[in-house]
């Protein structure tokens, strides 16, 4: 396998455990795949801020480069590299230019890729064939949301046995939902309906 997958529940401290790790690594470039939304607020604050002193040593900002700023700076070997989950297309193309091989790969929310169809989830799975990165770490607290099926996604990113042949023999097996998983489904989903009516008179209500 070239990485692992962390199934954390939230607030149990999924972005630590997911620096830490790649700092355990020791590869010359950490790279983080993270939310748009939590790129700045969540992962460059706690790589730069460090409040509970989990690391060795203090994170010098200008040692961090996040995808706002591709296309306006080059990549100048930055130890860090923090790019937002649309931006992977560009990154990748840093990752060409700089021909950056010695690196892990975090990605946060990984149950996002999980779709055959996401585009994303190809252009993850690029970025580590081109980086050659045998040191991925993906996280997420919902790994497995509808589906058994699912888990191809993580197969086809963390083991290098899983190839396209693989996959084509892997789906005629598993593709289709047999009987068992189609009653699960069934009984999972048949609880989710709700249905409102509205009476004029009172409601008698009983347990």
């Amino acid at each position: 396998q070239r990485g692992i997958l962390v199934d954390a529940d939230t607030g149990s401290g999924k972005t630590l455990m997911g620096i830490t790790l790649s700092i355990g690594c020791e590869k010359q470039v950490k790279i983080f795949v993270v939310p748009k939304t939590a790129l700045e607020s969540v992962w460059v604050s706690s790589l730069v801020k460090d409040e509970s002193g989990y690391f060795k040593e203090k994170i010098d900002p200008n040692n961090i480069y996040t995808s706002l700023q591709f296309g306006k700076k080059e990549y100048s070997g930055e130890e860090y590299i923090i790019c937002h989950n649309d931006a992977l297309d560009k990154l990748l193309e840093v990752i060409k230019k700089s021909n950056i091989t010695d690196c892990s790969i975090v990605v946060d929310e990984i149950h996002k890729y999980t779709s055959k169809e996401v585009v994303r989830r190809k252009l993850l799975l690029e970025l580590i064939e081109i980086s050659k990165c045998d040191d991925v770490i993906l996280l997420s607290a919902t790994t497995i949301r509808g589906s058994n099926l699912e888990v191809i996604a993580y197969l086809e990113l963390l083991d290098y046995k899983y190839t396209p042949l693989v996959n084509i023999r892997y789906s005629k097996l598993y593709g289709k939902p047999n009987a068992l998983l189609k009653q699960i489904m069934q009984l999972r989903y048949n609880g989710l309906s709700v249905k409102i009516t509205i009476e004029k008179k009172p409601l008698n209500y009983q347990t």
